[in-house]
């Protein structure tokens, strides 16, 4: 999976680089939130990650991330790689956003549960949506909302703030 995502990333920067400036943009997230479901009890997440983002038409768009979110109550760990298409505003300094995408989940926990191998692979899905702010001609800060579907079902909902760099 790792391979993958790195394979991708070249492609995805290398791509962009053909399209002009400011069309790439690299930011880090951090987040709290909550998750619960059928198969687990409501609890609270703490998570980080990553994103790469190429938007070459300025409105629309397309986003890499990577997300890692931490259930200490249950110690699972939640490891989110997921693609997902942008819409955004196109013009403004604060420019609202929405995402949807999809992609693939890694939970591993310390205890025995929920499999024998205490990991175990499956689909995910990601809804967002926030306000892009720029802080400068490439700087900007990004409050934002991500809600994550998985197996089980079960849902986790994140708040957050990225900040990142546009290329």
């Amino acid at each position: 999976m790792i391979r993958v995502s790195c394979c991708f990333t070249a492609f995805l920067a290398l791509s962009a680089a053909r399209l002009g400036a400011q069309t790439v943009e690299v930011s880090a997230t951090g987040g709290l939130g909550v998750a619960a479901g059928d198969e687990q009890t409501r609890t609270l997440v703490t998570g980080g990650g990553a994103s790469l983002g190429l938007l070459p038409l300025a409105r629309h768009g397309f986003r890499l991330d990577y997300f890692f979110g931490d259930a200490s109550a249950d110690d699972t760990r939640r490891h989110f790689l997921t693609g997902s298409y942008v819409l955004q505003q196109r013009d403004g300094k604060a420019r609202p956003f929405l995402q949807i995408g999809a992609g693939l989940m890694r939970e591993t926990t310390k205890a025995a549960l929920p499999s024998p191998s205490g990991a175990s692979n499956d689909f995910a899905a990601i809804l967002g949506a926030g306000v892009t702010i720029d802080i400068g001609q490439a700087l900007f800060i990004r409050p934002e909302l991500r809600t994550y579907w998985y197996v089980g079902p079960a849902v986790a909902i994140l708040p957050g703030l990225s900040a990142g760099w546009r290329f």
